[in-house]
């Protein structure tokens, strides 16, 4: 292990390269050894994982993972590996032989799923003994390392290119991507418990850093469900919703916690089913890849009894509103006597435009970046034509006429000018990451500390 984690001078940094030609020492084998198993026995395990494969041989497929756990009996593993690349070999081989055609693709995706369980135990094996801030240095980045990433990890030096898409994950994430010869920058520790007339609230995935959200001063949580969802790979299982929807109670039990109903479309695809999406007659809680979230925060709600809102996302309009009330009837049936209510996210010219039709919504979140895509207006200029006036009809609407939570959301709150327009216009509640609140909690102060000021200049 010594030779495979290099350290360069900067103590913030380590060094893990190329994933896939990670060298492992023998005498190091038997703890990942005993991860694999665990993960290969969890997979066989998942009785709703097996079902969703249907239709399979299930005993062809059985004979599958049993070959997967047995990977680590062959000899390529008796001496120093290159443990990664040895198991991309290895599933290899078990792909190439007799497989039925039927379910050929269903092997592969549990392949696939078991090749990014293997990149992660890695990672978390490469820092076993990093008890400090740091930023990891690799050769490429998969947004699933991401999943139950070491808590000292403050972000990712990449030598290759990376997406947006993974950009996005590591923010909600509060995880940083930064390109290999980006400068490196620590923000200074940002404070706003003493807001009193404005609400941020933390975008959360998963338990990382909720006690560390909390003491800065976050008045609540957003649970981003589907990025937990999608992160995971193939399938998640209830106990790990449990566990963390737990963790979320017990720091912020006391505090808004809101729960974004899993949200999916074609550039946030499951794994396991590529054709869900968070539409009408295209969703449903009890789709196989969702029960495991809902049947985990389902035990949670039931044993703890929290004050949860639940967020459903893409209504477009009334016509819309049959479908999903038939969902909620589901949950609430679900949630016998749960202290929940329930909101919506806006991020269509339709569900903004005909505001009014969301009468028994208690929480209207606006997605400011799907909106202004919609308008095909940018909200960082003065030069909009509709969409901040459709929004001010809004935000008076769930005022005056249908006084409900709102909320906002999106990388344009992350400019100090467009911000100010907002709190202008008389929105109170934004949905922020740390690292977007790092760079504008000097307007948040401002315009707190100088609430009233020039009125009372102006009386004397």
């Amino acid at each position: 292990m010594k030779e495979a984690v290099k350290r360069s001078p900067d103590k913030h940094v380590v060094h893990v390269g190329d994933l896939f030609y990670f060298k492992v020492c023998s005498d190091d084998l038997s703890q990942l050894m005993n991860e694999w198993f665990f993960i290969v026995d969890e997979l066989m395990d998942n009785r709703v994982l097996i079902d969703a494969l249907y239709p399979c041989d299930e005993i062809a497929l059985y004979d599958v993972m049993v070959d997967l756990k047995l990977l680590f009996r062959h000899d390529v593993f008796l001496k120093d590996v290159y443990i990664l690349k040895a198991i991309k070999t290895g599933l290899d081989s078990v792909l190439e032989r007799n497989i039925n055609p039927s379910y050929e693709d269903m092997v592969q995706m549990l392949i696939e799923q078991l090749v990014i369980e293997a990149k992660r135990m890695v990672l978390k094996y490469a820092l076993k003994e990093v008890d400090k801030a740091c930023f990891v240095y690799l050769k490429s980045f998969d947004f699933h390392l991401l999943y139950h990433l070491n808590r000292y990890v403050y972000g990712f030096i990449i030598e290759n290119d990376f997406s947006e898409r993974d950009e996005r994950f590591a923010k909600m994430t509060n995880i940083k991507l930064m390109k290999k010869n980006a400068s490196m920058m620590f923000h200074k520790d940002v404070h706003i418990q003493s807001l009193k007339q404005l609400e941020i609230y933390a975008p959360v995935v998963d338990m990382r850093n909720l006690e560390e959200l909390k003491r800065i001063g976050y008045k609540g949580i957003v649970w981003h469900t589907a990025y937990l969802l999608l992160m995971k790979g193939l399938m998640i299982s209830k106990r790990e919703v449990e566990q963390i929807l737990e963790e979320m109670v017990s720091v912020f039990g006391d505090q808004m916690i809101y729960i974004m109903t899993p949200r999916f479309n074609d550039d946030d695809q499951m794994m396991l089913d590529p054709k869900l999406k968070t539409q009408v007659e295209r969703f449903s809680f009890l789709h196989h890849a969702i029960k495991p979230w809902l049947y985990g925060v389902v035990k949670v709600i039931q044993k703890v009894k929290p004050h949860v809102t639940f967020i459903v996302s893409h209504i477009n309009s009334k016509l819309d509103l049959p479908y999903w009330h038939k969902e909620l009837d589901l949950l609430d049936a679900l949630l016998f006597n749960g202290n929940h209510t329930y909101g919506m996210t806006i991020e269509t010219e339709s569900a903004l435009q005909y505001c009014e039709d969301f009468s028994d919504m208690h929480t209207a979140i606006f997605f400011l970046d799907e909106l202004a895509l919609e308008y095909e207006e940018d909200l960082t200029t003065h030069h909009t034509q509709f969409l901040y006036e459709d929004l001010k009809h809004a935000h008076y609407i769930y005022r005056v006429k249908q006084p409900k939570n709102q909320m906002l959301f999106g990388k344009v709150l992350s400019h100090k000018r467009s911000l100010k327009r907002f709190i202008n216009m008389g929105f109170r509640a934004f949905m922020m990451p740390y690292e977007d609140l790092c760079s504008i909690s000097s307007v948040l102060r401002h315009w707190e500390e100088t609430r009233g000021i020039y009125a009372k200049k102006n009386s004397t």
